[in-house]
């Protein structure tokens, strides 16, 4: 079920969101609740989501954004040396894509020397269309990052963090300057206040949140234009098919700000792919993102999550033309979700090899020509949602420090 502005009353659904609206009559909402230049709708009414998509189809497509955390990652289903690093990079380059995402935490900081080493041996990969995004990390005491020294979003470790992945980086700055997550020891405005001081050197040009929940997220912009830092203008979080927290109040406060939206785990860490079976955290492929992975674990691997896969696998099955249920899952983002390709939503594809991000990027070329999934699919998916609605992870992580 999804929401589209109308002047009716209803009452939401659980993970009913305003934003699935068609472009036909949805305007780009200001935070005081009334869309720029059309004309106001006060209220929502619940529909489908195949009568909303019909239209929302000719929409500009939601992006793809290389993700970049498999590179020199263990946890990844295949390894993922320096070599298959730059196959990755340049098939998602030579598809017509240009946003890359990475973070210092990734691989302990590997990840960042990986993609400098392929831009400096490479450089030609730099005079291609490309906007490189990367994160600082609130996790003290080398947690995630034990290479790359300590994390915190305090101004001094903050500093050091963002100092560490432009060195990293060939570039010698970054497009977009994420913060990875809220650092509950550490209050916001200290944060800010430094990010200032780093953006005002010219070390990044965006900002971006990722992991914040939306109240803060609304904070956070009135106190960026207290001290004149920009605004973020993109948000990264966990959304996919069955795991929909964000959709109640993040997704319409996104909206409200004019926000981007990037999403993370649009296979829920590889389990939508089927390939994984419940009572082994083996991979028939490989070891996967969930042996010894304890995050990923607790976060996806559910009697829940598995059974929602099997809803799914089973209405692939049954709609035939040799949809998979990773297929199905991508497309979901890309066409019926509460992403919209006019304010520059993406969903970040991860990969272990070059093969696995064309299966990817296919999905996202169906969507991009209009092709929307079978009732009877987007029927088994939203029954797989609601499976897994009382399992699902929150949105968010924690809050910044509350300083009163």
């Amino acid at each position: 079920m999804t929401y589209c502005m109308s002047n009716a009353t209803a009452s939401p659904t659980p993970h009913a969101f305003a934003s699935r609206v068609t472009t036909s009559h949805r305007g780009i909402w200001s935070p005081s609740g009334a869309p720029r230049g059309r004309a106001p709708h006060r209220l929502l009414r619940a529909v489908s989501s195949s009568d909303v998509v019909k239209v929302a189809s000719e929409a500009p497509a939601v992006r793809s954004v290389l993700g970049t955390m498999t590179f020199g990652w263990k946890f990844a289903s295949a390894e993922v040396g320096r070599e298959t690093s730059r196959q990755l990079l340049q098939t998602f380059l030579d598809a017509g894509h240009s946003e890359v995402d990475t973070a210092l935490a990734y691989s302990g900081g590997e990840t960042e020397k990986i993609m400098g080493d392929i831009f400096r041996t490479h450089p030609e990969l730099l005079q291609r269309r490309m906007s490189i995004a990367t994160k600082a990390n609130p996790w003290p005491g080398g947690k995630m990052t034990s290479s790359a020294g300590q994390g915190g979003l305090a101004p001094a470790d903050l500093r050091a963090q963002v100092e560490a992945s432009c060195a990293s980086l060939a570039p010698g700055k970054v497009d977009l300057l994420y913060l990875h997550a809220p650092d509950g020891a550490t209050p916001i405005g200290d944060t800010l206040a430094e990010l200032k001081r780093l953006h005002d050197e010219g070390k990044f040009v965006k900002l971006g949140l990722s992991n914040f929940p939306a109240w803060e997220v609304v904070l956070i912009h009135r106190k960026c234009a207290e001290i004149g830092l920009v605004a973020p203008s993109v948000y990264q979080g966990m959304y996919n098919c069955v795991t929909r927290a964000c959709e109640p109040e993040l997704i319409p406060a996104l909206n409200a700000l004019n926000m981007r939206f990037l999403v993370y785990n649009p296979l829920a860490g590889g389990l939508l792919t089927g390939k994984h079976a419940l009572n082994t955290r083996e991979s028939e492929e490989g070891r996967g993102r969930f042996t010894g992975n304890a995050m990923y674990q607790d976060r996806f691997w559910k009697p829940e999550y598995f059974a929602a896969v099997d809803t799914i696998r089973a209405a692939c099955e049954e709609a035939g033309g040799g949809l998979t249920a990773s297929a199905a899952a991508l497309r979901w983002l890309y066409s019926h979700s509460g992403l919209d390709g006019a304010k520059g939503d993406g969903v970040i594809l991860g990969a272990s090899s070059a093969a696995h991000l064309e299966e990817n990027l296919a999905a996202a070329a169906a969507a991009a020509r209009g092709e929307l999934l079978p009732a009877g699919v987007l029927e088994a998916i939203d029954a797989a949602c609601e499976v897994c609605r009382p399992a699902a992870p929150p949105y968010s992580r924690g809050h910044s420090k509350i300083v009163v």
